[in-house]
């Protein structure tokens, strides 16, 4: 019977590969629609591409769509519009822009559907189907030649993606629960967003810069190079060398901060070859779309693998980082029109202008990590300065009320630090304390380290960030262990540990008039 069931499971994800890069794959077939489009209205549908994906990222984020299922509705409805309409023919200006937001909603919401599918799969596994799938994306147009761009081929590939698309949502949650494992994080939240930001930084950047020159070789040679056989094959190299990686070295997250300059240095490449002549402008705009496409596959890498130990919503970092790289491109080409009515375009000012733009962005990238990772130095330093302060309960407590986090805690470890002087409680007991409650309630290591914090006062963002887990993970601990002691707040667990060290006292001094 397991035997039966991970055959099903590689068969699912034999599909899902496939569906995904044939969804891709029409995306290339289309020249009506897409971020390297000519068509009069296309950076109107890029637009709409991306403000879908933002709106999907701030519906996830809200928990307003946590499921595919009415995106792939709306996803389908668009196309068929979509296709309708571009069978029809130019009518008007009208029929342009319902024609081109048809193009965007549509795109943009099967992308999120194939996302949701792969945020099922352990992340290991997931990375590599999507670099196969990128790999059946870019080796379409090549076997189908000129063929590629007639709507008679278009058109079934993306029905066959779609239908292979059902097939795969209706097996998510099967996956999902043969594929679920406890996932640590191994870094915190606060590096995560960090992280997060210096990647959506780059992907603007990037995005634009290849949007700007993809612009002006149209506009300089009329270069149309998007869809062409040589930007496929370049692409499928850089996929097979993608599925060799992580096949070889057994991939489980992507970190943007190697991939940024990586890209930098491919585009900064490209713009050396456009300068010294090297190839014709076919050849270098060719390099640019495909590291822009790679560049787009390892965000899904990231933002998969990131969404799936993080627990986060399916649609809500994907959907800002495509959001970005979408409108970026969209207005990199905008800014290469605008510069072009203004002023005649220079290639050698062009590529100097890029470089310029790069060598900023990257530049900015680094710094921001720096500035990141000193701060967390600096954390480190006070932390263990604070605790250098006092021993035990009584020092952290005091620690975390001077800033201010609980009353609570302010009101322990103002009575803790009272000490045996006043006769009432020490530190030593109120740890004794606390450890019996832990042992009478049968706590686990993890549940009794998390309370002991909770009960000096930390925060559940603080204890998440220290113990690399998030903070629904904290308090799902706190529960199991308040369950446990029977109690239902931090006071009344205060309350219970000084009612212990009460009973000790009174127990110390019975003993010693000889009670």
């Amino acid at each position: 019977m397991e035997q039966l069931r991970e055959h099903k499971l590689r068969v699912i994800a034999a599909v899902a590969v496939v569906g995904f890069g044939l969804l891709q794959g029409a995306r290339l077939l289309d020249g009506g629609s897409g971020p390297y489009s000519q068509d009069e209205f296309a950076l109107y549908g890029l637009l709409v591409d991306g403000l879908t994906f933002l709106t999907v990222a701030l519906l996830s984020y809200f928990a307003k769509i946590e499921r595919p299922d009415t995106l792939f509705v709306v996803g389908v409805s668009a196309t068929v519009a979509y296709v309708l309409l571009a069978v029809v023919g130019p009518v008007s200006m009208l029929w342009m822009l319902v024609k081109q937001t048809c193009a965007g909603i549509s795109w943009a919401t099967n992308i999120l559907c194939w996302m949701y599918v792969f945020t099922c799969y352990r992340p290991r596994i997931a990375l590599l189907m999507i670099a196969l799938g990128y790999a059946v994306d870019v080796a379409i147009q090549p076997l189908l030649g000129d063929l590629g761009t007639a709507p008679l081929v278009f058109v079934p590939v993306y029905l066959l993606s779609v239908f292979l698309l059902w097939l795969c949502l209706r097996k998510s949650d099967a996956v999902a629960a043969a594929m679920h494992e406890p996932s640590i994080p191994k870094t915190t939240l606060q590096e995560a967003f960090s992280r997060t930001r210096r990647a959506i930084v780059a992907t603007f950047a990037f995005s634009f810069v290849c949007g700007f020159v993809v612009e002006s070789d149209a506009l300089l040679a009329g270069a149309l190079y998007s869809q062409t056989v040589l930007t496929a094959w370049m692409c499928l190299g850089v996929a097979v060398v993608m599925v060799l990686l992580l096949s070889l070295f057994r991939v489980r997250k992507v970190n943007m901060d190697y991939i940024s300059p990586v890209a930098a240095i491919c585009i900064a490449t490209v713009l050396a070859l456009r300068f010294f002549g090297v190839g014709d402008v076919a050849f270098s705009g060719g390099l640019m779309t495909a590291t822009l496409i790679s560049f787009y596959v390892f965000l899904w890498l990231m933002f998969v693998s990131e969404a799936f130990e993080r627990t986060l919503p399916a649609f809500f970092l994907l959907g800002l980082a495509l959001a970005v790289a979408r409108i970026s491109v969209a207005c990199g080409r905008f800014s290469a029109l605008v510069a072009s009515s203004v002023m005649p375009l220079d290639e050698t000012a062009i590529i100097v202008a890029m470089m310029w733009a790069l060598v900023i962005t990257v530049s900015g990238v680094f710094i921001a990590q720096r500035s990141y990772v000193a701060k967390l130095g600096r954390r480190a330093y006070d932390v263990a300065e604070g605790e250098r302060g006092g021993t035990g309960l009584a020092a952290v407590a005091g620690q975390e009320s001077e800033g201010g986090v609980s009353g609570d805690a302010a009101a322990l470890g103002s009575a803790m630090a009272a000490g045996t002087d006043a006769g009432l409680l020490d530190v030593s007991a109120q740890e004794r304390a606390l450890e019996r409650l832990m042992a009478e309630g049968g706590l686990s290591a993890r549940e009794s380290d998390i309370l002991r914090d909770f009960a000096t006062g930390r925060t559940a963002r603080y204890i998440a960030d220290w113990y690399l887990i998030s903070e629904h993970t904290v308090k799902t601990h706190l529960r199991r262990a308040y369950a446990k002691l029977d109690v239902h707040s931090r006071q009344e667990l205060l309350d219970r540990m000084d009612e212990i060290v009460a009973e000790e006292y009174r127990q110390q001094a019975m003993r010693r008039h000889g009670l």
